[in-house]
């Protein structure tokens, strides 16, 4: 039986709960199971595209303090990222398999999911992902948003998220009771109005402006629950960097907003009610519950069990691996010259 620490809910939580239940419970509740200490180990795992996001995420992060903090404002971000990313890459190379084997590594490293599982570098994939960053930064720092940024740089600004920090925003509860959590990118305050931004490092596609919009209803509402902000005054805009972007945060419609919460609250509750409660936590203050593994079934699919962090410890999962490395041992052993 697995363990849940206290019960909220956000955006990324739904996102993972509905690509595999299964997923879901290792990343959130593999506490006491005979394989948390590799469930945790494998939930530090990430992928080129996801590092390339917080990659993106972080350089901004760090202009915005140095420019919040009345610091010079930095210049030729697509170079520092560009700098970032090999040496994460690098870094990945060596922390991969001493990470596998349990042994400690550096604070805040970051591991690839390939190199944790002895895996080739794909150059095409590595390559993509540092265009990624580059070509994010370079419109960030070229756009008219950035210059109406350093002009509201006046006003009050909540505290920059940097990769690490461990500053993320407090969770607020909704009319309905659900505690959620809104991990924006920052926000100016520039009265009576609230700005709430996000980054976005892909493309915008139709699925992806259709999640984007319900991430910024959960945070139009930490606008208003969290921050005290009426609704009226919340504004949002997701920042699409592989464009040029402007800067037009907008207002969204109560009747949107109050979809969104019904619809998030009713997903929490499927999960909430596998759950049951076991004991109250006070250094925590909060609820430990209970949850059960097979109340959270796999959704097994062959490109995205390949390519799922946790493929060591899922009996599905575990199917596609082996069958990988039978593949792999199958070209190593060929002889490309024996059909001569």
């Amino acid at each position: 039986m697995g363990k849940m620490f206290g019960f909220s809910w956000s955006f990324t939580r739904e996102e993972l709960f509905h690509t595999c239940e299964r997923a879901f419970f290792y990343e959130y509740a593999a506490k006491d199971e005979p394989y948390h200490a590799e469930a945790f180990r494998l939930r530090n795992l990430t992928t080129p595209v996801m590092m390339a996001g917080t990659i993106v995420d972080s350089v901004i992060g760090m202009s915005l303090k140095a420019l919040k903090n009345g610091g010079e404002v930095q210049t030729d971000l697509a170079s520092k990222g560009a700098r970032i990313y090999e040496k994460w890459w690098k870094d990945s190379t060596s922390f991969g398999p001493t990470y596998q084997k349990g042994d400690p590594i550096p604070d805040k490293a970051t591991v690839l999911y390939h190199h944790y599982f002895s895996k080739d570098d794909d150059e095409a994939e590595k390559q993509s992902g540092a265009q990624r960053v580059q070509n994010c930064l370079y419109n960030f720092e070229n756009s008219s948003l950035w210059e109406t940024i350093q002009e509201k740089a006046i006003h009050p600004w909540s505290e920059i998220r940097v990769h690490g920090d461990g500053l993320f925003p407090k969770s607020f509860v909704t009319d309905s009771g659900l505690e959620l959590w809104a991990a924006y990118d920052f926000y100016i305050q520039e009265e009576p109005s609230l700005h709430i931004l996000d980054w976005k490092t892909g493309a915008r596609k139709p699925n992806s402006e259709t999640k984007a919009a319900k991430q910024l209803s959960i945070y139009t509402l930490y606008g208003n629950k969290a921050l005290g902000i009426d609704l009226p005054q919340v504004t949002v805009q997701a920042i699409w960097l592989q464009e040029s972007p402007e800067w037009c945060p907008q207002q969204i419609d109560e009747k949107s907003i109050l979809a969104v919460e019904t619809e998030t609250h009713r997903q929490s509750e499927s999960v909430f009610s596998r759950l049951k409660q076991d004991t109250f936590w006070p250094k925590g203050n909060k609820w430990i519950y209970i949850a059960n593994e097979a109340d959270f079934p796999p959704s097994p699919h062959p490109n995205k069990c390949k390519r799922c962090k946790f493929q060591t410890i899922c009996s599905e999962g575990i199917k596609f691996h082996e069958q990988e490395l039978e593949e792999q041992n199958e070209l190593d052993e060929h002889d490309p010259f024996e059909e001569l």
